[in-house]
């Protein structure tokens, strides 16, 4: 047959011109059978006339003996002789058909053979070329990522997919993430260089977008990668500025000391509406609306 990997069209269109004489071939081999098989059973009536012909010529004679002065049968030996050597002739033609029916239906079944064992063949190379078709355009969809190949950035490295690749199946077999799992899916790379796992599928770290900036497992999280050295936080005097303003004052009001007099009587220094606020350098300050005023106590 041709090659293993032709076309389904060009398989099945060989193994279909192999079968084509399977046909005409079996029936020329039904017909030798079923002509060796009339021969055959001819031969055998052959066989069975002759053998009723010796058998009533030997008790006629046995008949004769035992009566002991019966007529006796011209020619009863020559026939007897005759029927038996016809009775041996047809046995011997009879094995003969015999042998031959059993050449032409092994012969028959030698093609049966044949064109089985092709058959096979033919569907074996359908099988190998649909698994290699799926194979195909499995590994064609399939994205894998590379680990040995450093992305240009860490922005790139995040959200790209895993890339395309036709390796071979070997390549499949790699494991990747904590999961250790060959890799489907999105995935995203950590940033440390030395990391040991690298590449992790985003439902195994909890992701559902490409992260932002760079990224790092858990496990160079723990070793120190990727965090921030932290800083002190200074205080600054405004700082304090800010919670003295926030700070209630003792009084709205201040003390002040009374006067006197003696024509208009008792004044009393009185605060009008208004309220106090704090100047930019803590002190206080009058708001608008906001002053004292003098008035006269009633006696």
């Amino acid at each position: 047959m041709s090659n293993d990997n032709g076309s389904v069209d060009d398989i099945l269109t060989e193994y279909l011109e192999s079968i084509s004489n399977l046909p005409s071939e079996l029936s020329f081999n039904m017909s030798v059978l079923r002509s060796l098989d009339e021969q055959f059973h001819a031969v055998v009536e052959s066989m069975r006339h002759n053998a009723r012909s010796y058998a009533a010529i030997m008790k006629m004679r046995r008949s004769a003996t035992a009566t002991g002065g019966g007529p006796v049968i011209i020619g009863a030996d020559k026939d007897a002789r005759g029927a038996l050597m016809g009775y041996r002739s047809d046995y011997r033609d009879a094995l003969e058909k015999a042998e031959q029916k059993v050449d032409t239906s092994q012969r028959v079944l030698d093609q049966f053979n044949a064109h089985f064992n092709r058959l096979e063949k033919a569907i074996s190379r359908l099988e190998h070329q649909q698994q290699y078709s799926q194979s195909s355009n499995s590994t064609r969809s399939r994205k894998r990522p590379t680990p040995s190949t450093p992305a240009p950035d860490a922005m790139s490295r995040k959200s790209r997919r895993k890339l395309e690749s036709s390796s071979s199946s070997d390549e499949d077999q790699i494991l990747y993430c904590i999961c250790r799992q060959i890799s489907y899916g999105d995935m995203v790379g950590c940033d440390n260089p030395s990391c040991p796992i690298e590449w992790f599928h985003y439902s195994c770290v909890g992701l559902v977008t490409p992260p932002k900036g760079k990224w790092y497992c858990s496990t160079c999280l723990d070793a120190g990668f990727g965090r921030a050295v932290p800083t002190s936080a200074a205080t600054t005097p405004a700082s304090s500025a800010r919670k003295n303003r926030h700070k209630k004052t003792d009084s709205a009001a201040s003390s002040f000391t009374l006067s006197s007099d003696e024509n208009e009587g008792e004044v009393i220094d009185v605060e009008e509406t208004g309220e106090e606020g704090l100047d930019e350098h803590g002190g206080r300050k009058k708001k608008d609306g906001a002053g004292w005023t003098r008035k006269k106590r009633k006696e």
